[in-house]
């Protein structure tokens, strides 16, 4: 029984270290001006893992249009550079701003939620 026990808590241990939110951004992670993060996405595709739930597709045309697949959910709708944050209006999202940063040549975006995903170029 002790050891049963023992095998469940380290594999629920192990499940649970896969799945943790981080809601800060990398440490010498920078923010960037509207200019800056405009020439980072316009134009590309990328994909990010929440913790929890299926991985995203997201698009920022030019244009500033943008899509997003998660899963059964699907959007479009406009978006926009400022002060290091990318702002999204879709058909069936609000109006929402998230902080976006730069670290090595790679974005990190901080969800809603607070937490903070790294956007994989496609």
């Amino acid at each position: 029984m002790k050891v049963l026990l023992t095998v469940t808590l380290a594999a629920f241990t192990s499940a649970a270290a896969a799945h943790k939110v981080t809601t800060v951004f990398p440490s010498g992670a920078t923010p960037l001006t509207p200019d800056a993060l405009k020439s980072a996405i316009e134009g590309k595709e990328f994909t990010a893992q929440p913790a929890d739930g299926p991985r995203w597709s997201l698009a920022y045309r030019r244009g500033g249009k943008f899509t997003i697949n998660a899963g059964d959910f699907s959007d479009e709708g406009k978006w926009s550079a400022g002060e290091s944050a990318v702002c999204t209006e879709g058909k069936k999202l609000k109006y929402l701003c998230n902080a976006l940063r730069a670290k090595d040549g790679m974005l990190f975006i901080q969800r809603k939620d607070g937490e903070v995903m790294h956007l994989i170029p496609k």
